[in-house]
């Protein structure tokens, strides 16, 4: 009977222990590759939650880190438009603001093309198609971060300040790292042979 016992906890036991030490491991490879970045702090706060499915796999690890981005700018997006909508704002914070969500919908389209396109890039057998797939989202993906420097310098140009320009800045920036972080870990995707 307490051999009957025994073995169901033993095993579970050891399926807890593989576990913990699977998720020592992911910790520690994210830790370690979050710290190759720019923003090291934004890239664990985001990634920490899939540390587990993207260990040693560089084109999982730009995937999960440009679906973040995604999910991220589509709230900025969402945040940007409500406050178009409901804050009271001057005419040139008005035009600063629209031209922020201009840029924000090829920001979407860019980052939604990219992650299609690191699926189909983890499937290319072709070293060509390989390049090319890889070629194209380090091209939209450079042209998002260039949309946030660009929303962010127009509340510079306009010499803007202030609690408006400061709310709608943060978000905006916040975006732009995880989007610079995936595009170094586009960066480091090895080519094929």
């Amino acid at each position: 009977m307490a051999k009957a016992i025994a073995l169901p906890l033993i095993l579970s036991l050891l399926c807890i222990a593989t576990e913990v030490e699977s998720t020592v491991t992911a910790s520690a490879f994210l830790e370690a590759t979050c710290k190759t970045t720019r923003y090291p702090n934004e890239c664990l706060k985001a990634l920490a939650p899939n540390a587990l499915t993207i260990v040693q796999n560089p084109t999982k690890l730009a995937e999960t880190t440009l679906s973040v981005s995604l999910s991220k700018s589509q709230s900025v997006t969402s945040f940007l438009l409500k406050e178009a909508r409901l804050t009271k704002i001057g005419a040139k914070e008005h035009a600063v603001l629209k031209d922020c969500l201009d840029g924000m919908d090829d920001t979407l389209d860019h980052l939604s093309l990219s992650v299609r396109e690191l699926q189909l890039l983890a499937e290319t057998k072709d070293v060509e198609e390989f390049s090319f797939r890889k070629s194209n989202v380090k091209t939209w993906v450079s042209a998002v971060v260039t949309n946030y420097d660009s929303c962010v310098g127009g509340f510079d140009q306009m010499r803007l300040e202030g609690r408006f320009r400061d709310s709608v800045v943060v978000p905006v920036v916040e975006a732009q790292r995880i989007t610079s972080v995936a595009l170094a870990f586009i960066n480091h995707i090895p080519d094929k042979n």
